[in-house]
């Protein structure tokens, strides 16, 4: 009977898949992104409405309250800036990890298979040292038979 196989380092083979799919998932870097777009079109719509009332009669409160809101807009922009190209370095760097991950997780895999295949023609070879066994025994069980039944005519 063939022993079941059991890869050993099988829970080390799942935890780096899982791993390498956590990696691929991540997209923090595309929520900064957006965030920035999404602060630049705010600016700009500011700056336009800042011109269109700039043409008529304009309180200088009502302009300072302006500058303040674009000053805060460009504080924000370059937090979410930074924040970014900090993120693409974070990016770059896993995706250095990714790739190791899958070299590695390549490497567990073809052991995996040279374990299983080394364990394929052990038990082949278990088996036929069985058979063998049986083999001989039924050759010999036959020989004493046939001794048995040929000996006592040959006696009379």
């Amino acid at each position: 009977m063939i022993k079941r196989f059991v890869f050993r380092l099988e829970r080390v083979l799942r935890h780096r898949a899982s791993v390498r799919d956590l990696r691929e998932r991540e997209s923090a870097l595309a929520r900064e992104r957006e965030a920035v777009a999404s602060l630049v079109r705010a600016r700009d719509g500011l700056l336009a409405d800042l011109a269109e009332l700039q043409r008529g009669p304009f309180p200088a409160s009502e302009r300072q309250r302006y500058q303040q809101h674009l000053g805060w807009l460009a504080g924000e922009l370059d937090h979410a800036r930074a924040r970014a190209a900090d993120l693409e370095a974070l990016r770059d760097g896993k995706r250095a990890a990714l790739v190791k991950a899958s070299q590695e997780h390549r490497i567990v895999e073809r052991l995996r298979e040279r374990q299983a295949e080394s364990h394929r023609l052990e038990a082949g070879r278990e088996d036929q040292v069985f058979l063998d066994e049986l083999a001989t025994g039924a050759y010999i069980r036959a020989g004493r038979a046939l001794r048995r039944s040929s000996g006592p005519e040959a006696t009379s």
